[in-house]
């Protein structure tokens, strides 16, 4: 788990790994989900629906993991990037 340096953080409940998993460079595909290349791959409901799951847990944990918060930027940029991508092409 991330933490600030000098802080302690306790281990969330299990639920909430349910509602929202912390990614853990555990296997190719997690390290990819942990520095936020798996977007490149993702359809934008997928994008949207994984940002859904994550605002849920975001809602309530009390301590977020940073990396989450480091998530939501990423899923928010990508979402971005891809809305305006759709709009210029449709206006062209």
């Amino acid at each position: 788990m991330f933490a600030p340096y000098g802080t302690t953080r306790r281990r969330p409940p299990r639920w909430l790994d349910d509602v929202y998993r912390c990614a853990h460079p555990w296997s190719w595909e997690e390290w990819q989900r942990l520095s936020h290349l798996d977007l490149a791959g993702m359809s934008l409901p997928e994008l949207r629906r994984d940002l859904g799951a994550l605002r849920m847990r975001l809602h309530v944990d009390p301590t977020p993991d940073a990396w989450l918060l480091e998530r939501h930027a990423a899923l928010c940029t990508e979402i971005d990037q891809r809305t305006q991508q759709a709009r210029a092409s449709h206006a062209a």
